[in-house]
């Protein structure tokens, strides 16, 4: 949060978890090669979604993220399609407005060639459609000329964004809207110029990368995925519940079953990003602490990578998750932990199938122990935590915490002493 507030003084009107960067940071090509289970929820909610950056010259290291351009699913880019005729249009090129162009130079600079033609499709496809933003229904009134009940009912809320996509509306606004008011406003015989107006382009969003490489040159990237549901407002949903899916986690992370949204030959724009407050420290004899909830472990996969085997300094990870089946790279870390090279506590918030670190055996062992969360755990382990934050040698500690992690009060752990040096290392996603 520290780092996206940087750029910004005096009132703001956006939290920092809501800010967004720009296409611009998305310099490089790569392609998604496949999504794979790192946990045993037949859902799989939380995916590695690993991505082919072969001869695109990226590099990066432990901490770093990747900022992807998202594209619409097919069914999305159909229902805005189907309500304003364009169906024959796909392939028809549109004028551009000013970011429009600025996005299509930005393709033909990583492609190395003039600027390229945008058709229907392409802007379908990549710009934003959901949620419904006050703005694009606002430019949907005004097309409309305040003629239409359901854009009317879809400014009365005071929820915004509104959980539902530009084809929602534009399908219920087809219906209560004359059919002169409606062609003046989405008139197909011209160049489409109210297309972009009414269609920004979409921003990228940013995640963790989730492993380590030796190599100079890396081929692949992992990150994990979890898949955001919501489910759809009211005003479109009016007799059951409809859940959906997150634009790019969705994208990223379909459901099991559904069909890819991507097509072979697809690329996505993609971009490397280093955060200066979250990297691993430059000493290597430097112990560690990991704290992490669900899917907050996706950063931390990289780190223990980077680390075990090649590191003197303890790395320890405090992991929060529901259940058994949602522990992400359980096998992974067993292996590190069988070794020597890794120390796991696990909090089940929803399982009483606990696990147990044995130091003896370097085991996980199976215990049942009463669901709780991760602040349960570091009360448990508060003389250890207590130690490491009162470093008595003067050295600092990292510790590290990622996404979803509760200290209710710190004072319990360390209530009587002095802390000698600490460094406090903080990210969000």
């Amino acid at each position: 949060m520290k780092e996206r507030l940087e750029p910004f003084r005096g009132v703001r009107d956006i939290e920092p978890h809501q800010m967004r960067g720009t296409f611009e940071e998305c310099r490089y090509r790569g392609r998604i090669l496949g999504r794979d289970f790192v946990d045993m929820d037949p859902k799989r909610s939380i995916a590695m979604v690993t991505l082919d950056i072969q001869d695109t010259g990226i590099s990066f290291q432990p901490g770093d993220r990747l900022a992807v351009m998202p594209m619409n699913s097919w069914t999305e880019c159909a229902k805005v399609a189907a309500a304003l005729g364009l169906d024959t249009l796909l392939e028809q090129p549109v004028a551009l407005d000013r970011t429009w162009t600025r996005f299509a130079d930005h393709l033909g600079s990583i492609e190395r060639t003039s600027r390229p033609q945008l058709n229907v499709i392409d802007i379908l496809r990549k710009g934003h459609l959901a949620p419904i933003t006050k703005e694009l229904a606002t430019k949907m009134h005004t097309l409309l000329r305040a003629s239409s009940h359901s854009v009317l009912q879809v400014l009365a809320t005071n929820e915004w964004p509104v959980r539902a996509s530009l084809g929602d509306l534009l399908q219920a606004a087809v219906k209560d809207t004359p059919s002169r008011v409606w062609d003046q406003a989405f008139d197909l015989s011209g160049n489409l110029a109210w297309l972009v107006d009414l269609i920004p382009v979409e921003v990228p969003r940013t995640y963790s990368i989730s492993n380590h490489s030796e190599e100079l040159l890396p081929s692949t990237i992992d990150l994990t995925i979890s898949r955001s549901e919501y489910d759809l407002c009211d005003t479109f949903a009016v007799s059951n519940r409809i859940t959906r899916n997150g634009v790019s986690s969705g994208f990223l992370n379909p459901p099991v079953g559904e069909e890819m949204d991507v097509l072979d030959d697809e690329e996505l724009l993609i971009g490397i990003s280093r955060p200066f407050a979250f990297q691993l420290p430059f000493d290597n004899t430097t112990p560690i602490a990991l704290f992490a909830g669900g899917s907050g472990i996706a950063p931390f996969r990289s780190f223990w990578q980077a680390r075990c085997g090649r590191a003197w300094g303890k790395t320890t990870l405090y992991l929060g998750v529901q259940s058994r089946e949602k522990f992400a790279y359980e096998n992974e870390l067993r292996q590190y932990v069988n070794e020597g090279l890794l120390e796991v506590h696990t909090a089940f918030s929803r399982d009483s199938r606990g696990l147990v670190y044995n130091s003896a055996t370097h085991d996980l062992e199976e215990k049942e122990i009463a669901p709780r969360y991760i602040d349960g755990l570091i009360v448990e382990q508060g003389q250890y935590i207590c130690d490491l934050v009162m470093s008595k040698v003067r050295s600092s500690i990292s510790m590290i915490v990622y996404h979803e992690c509760y200290i209710t009060d710190m004072s319990r752990i360390y209530r009587s002493k002095e802390a000698s040096e600490v460094t406090f290392t903080c990210a969000d996603q």
